[in-house]
């Protein structure tokens, strides 16, 4: 059995935010890679969470899910 890493992102205030949650969710639907175990999804209604089998890979897709949630303002765990 291989290491694995969860990646946890809450959106920063997002009740003041002005997308829906719905294209949120689609956003995430569409960010795939062969290292995500699971893929990332809304949990707890302003949480993002993914699990990666590499970690080296890890930093390179923060930077992509930054760049595709902008402009909403992600917290990191």
């Amino acid at each position: 059995m291989g290491l694995y890493a969860v990646i946890t992102a809450d959106i920063i205030q997002s009740r003041k935010q002005v997308l829906p949650f719905e294209r949120i969710e689609q956003t995430l639907a569409s960010f795939a890679g062969e290292h995500l175990v699971k893929s990332f999804a809304l949990s707890r209604g302003d949480e993002i969470q993914g699990v990666v089998s590499d970690l080296s890979v890890i930093v390179s897709l923060v930077r992509r899910l930054r760049y595709v949630m902008w402009p909403l303002a992600l917290g990191w765990g």
